[in-house]
């Protein structure tokens, strides 16, 4: 169902994409005379799902805030609603107040016109117009640090054993103690009575004992009890954060699991349902440490959910709250309740997306190598990562990473600027001319020459003038690129003799063209398949002919890697 106005008492009633039902309420001023509220309320449920993009309670509070003021900044200046707003009244109302306030209205107004009931003219046109505040960039956010990231999951760790471990030390206690403490006010009468009535506060159970002392209140030790049973807030909070770090789930599809998006495969497999805000319905196959953090929930959880209304039993992180009434809840934590997580004494401030960010930049992204975009989530946009999940360099991190980009861009600009060195014998007296100039660019004496032409610094697909001159390797040492890579070397000569295994890099190349995606033939592949056209075009016909017979009488395969095999 979609949003729709409520006159009395002014507000809407708005049903969201996740099933939940929210009304929300206007409080003006006493005594408040005009349509303004109406009007902006009425653009609202042009905005909210399914209509438009407001999808969440939240959203639907602040644009409601943002009417509070706009209303009382006009008060009794527009008894007419907003045919009254004139120009001059809204660049006074937008200057005086906040991106977010003139942001909403401005889209309030404008959703205003399908209802019929819109601006005047001159006004709609500067409400379409440039905004006067500018919108403040977000920063991305920065993950924890490897210490307070394994410290964060070390104490959550530490809190949930403890808990579960107290849990089942209750559950054996309470085997052992019958129905006849129940007429003893004693610890071991509190957790029997938790355990036949369910959560309840100490004034319910001092009532059930006929206790009004204060001081004997205290000997029952209600609370304590009552955490052994139950999951309190701050367990829950707990196994909330562990699950987060262990699984990665954005932070709105955790708060909303209910035990039906569990999907069991066997024992140890679980398929998650997950709602996430800007995508919607995802699934998820939890890693094996989230999966074991589940299991021990739900056992955790499965005493209170006896107790649980059919509403809240559903619900994955059902919790007892202290104080009355409704014990079991299952909604989002509210302030009150985060203020007292302080006693966890948790080494770092949780903020769930930052949890998220730490964990997308922790993660192995091994299995992503290839792609396009193989330094990110491939469920990301560039912009959304770009700003919630790139981490900030350290000036350390930062040199490192400037230093890879200048060596990419110099083997590119080696790459563009690398000539072809090809000795055949139509090109023999073009070569005698360029020998002089050449010996001189490549720093050749006689003995080099020499071996250069006997074959004995041949390499696979060329001859290297040295090959540990340390192009593409440690200087000192053997090069250990690849064969194709010769064709990039600026130190490869190529002579007829290398006919026959240029041409068995040819035919890899086809191999590889034929069984990889374009983009990444191109990226691996794409500049040596060029050069090597380019080096078989320079020799005389009569040199391939001869070259195409030995290779089938001699079949002779690649040195290649077992990785690089196109079986």
């Amino acid at each position: 169902m979609p949003a729709r106005l409520v006159k009395s008492p002014l507000g809407v009633t708005c049903t969201f994409s996740k099933g939940r039902t929210r009304s929300l309420t206007l409080t003006l001023a006493e005594g408040y005379q005009g349509a303004l509220a109406e009007d902006l309320l009425t653009g609202l449920v042009s905005l909210v799902h399914p209509h438009g993009r407001v999808d969440s309670a939240g959203l639907v509070r602040d644009y409601v805030l943002s009417i509070r003021l706009m209303v009382d900044a006009f008060d009794g200046r527009t008894p007419g609603g907003a045919r009254d707003l004139t120009v001059a009244m809204l660049s006074e109302f937008w200057l005086s107040h906040s991106n977010r306030a003139e942001r909403h209205t401005r889209a309030m107004l404008l959703g205003l016109e399908e209802s019929g009931a819109g601006l005047r003219s001159e006004a709609k046109r500067f409400t379409e117009g440039r905004k006067f505040n500018r919108a403040r960039r977000s920063e991305p956010l920065a993950p924890y640090t490897e210490d307070e990231w394994t410290a964060l999951q070390e104490r959550c760790q530490e809190i949930v054993n403890a808990a579960y471990a107290d849990h089942q030390a209750a559950l054996k206690e309470l085997e052992a103690v019958d129905e006849s403490a129940l007429l003893e006010p004693t610890p071991a009468g509190v957790l029997r009575f938790l355990a036949r009535n369910g959560p309840a506060t100490t004034g319910e159970i001092s009532m059930y004992f006929g206790i009004r002392n204060s001081v004997r209140q205290s000997a029952l030790q209600v609370g304590p009890t009552s955490v052994r049973l139950f999951p309190s807030v701050e367990t829950a909070f707990a196994y909330r954060t562990l699950f987060a770090a262990r699984s990665g789930i954005v932070p709105d599809g955790i708060e909303d699991l209910g035990l039906g998006d569990i999907d069991w495969a066997g024992d140890k497999t679980v398929l998650l349902n997950y709602f996430k805000g800007r995508t919607s319905r995802e699934s998820n196959n939890l890693p094996k440490s989230a999966v074991a953090i589940l299991q021990q929930w739900l056992k955790h959880s499965e005493f209170l959910r006896n107790f649980a209304s059919p509403e809240t039993r559903g619900a994955l992180w059902i919790r007892c709250r202290r104080g009355a009434p409704g014990l079991i809840v299952s909604r989002p934590i509210s302030n009150g309740e985060y203020l007292r997580l302080q006693g966890l004494r948790l080494p770092v401030r949780v903020s769930a997306p930052r949890v998220r960010t730490t964990f997308e930049a922790l993660r192995d992204r091994s299995h992503w190598h290839g792609s396009e975009r193989a330094t990110i989530d491939p469920n990301h946009s560039s912009q959304t990562e770009a700003e919630r999940y790139v981490g900030k360099p350290t000036p350390k991190q930062r040199d490192l990473l400037d230093s890879v980009i200048e060596d990419g861009q110099g083997d590119m600009l080696k790459r563009a600027r690398t000539p072809l060195r090809v000795v055949t014998a139509q090109d023999a007296a073009e070569a005698a001319q360029q020998l002089p100039r050449v010996v001189a660019e490549l720093q050749l004496d006689e003995t080099v020459i020499a071996e250069l032409t006997g074959a004995e610094r041949d390499v696979f697909a060329a001859s290297c003038v040295d090959i540990f001159a340390g192009v593409f390797g440690p200087k000192g040492k053997p090069c250990p690129a690849r064969p194709w890579v010769c064709l990039a070397c600026p130190l490869a000569v190529f002579a007829p003799r290398h006919a026959v295994n240029l041409l068995r890099l040819k035919g890899f190349f086809t191999e590889q063209w034929r069984q990889m995606p374009s983009g990444e033939f191109m990226r691996h592949f794409g500049y040596y398949s060029s050069r090597v056209d380019e080096v078989i075009r320079r020799f005389e016909d009569g040199v391939i002919d001869r070259a195409r017979r030995c290779l089938e009488t001699e079949p002779s395969a690649l040195p290649l890697r077992p990785e690089e095999t196109t079986a």
